[in-house]
């Protein structure tokens, strides 16, 4: 089956062109709720792998996340 999704990311960027304006998930914000949609996460999940690129760390290096809880934690 070579159209056999692999990984979590791939399955992402594919529910991506399926749908890119469906909502993807909802953050509280200022006693409201934030939709983002999968175009959306999408654009910010390629600019963070674009920035820790630019960084070069070496392969197999390990990046934690320090915040509160947020939509952010998962893109």
């Amino acid at each position: 089956m070579a159209d056999a999704v692999k990984s979590p990311l791939e399955m992402f960027y594919l529910k991506e062109r399926e749908a890119p304006d469906q909502v993807y998930l909802r953050q509280p914000h200022n006693l409201e709720w934030r939709e983002y949609t999968w175009r959306e996460v999408a654009d910010q999940v390629r600019r963070i792998a674009s920035f820790l690129r630019a960084k070069d760390y070496p392969t197999g290096s390990r990046i934690a996340i320090w915040s509160s809880n947020s939509k952010d934690w998962p893109i």
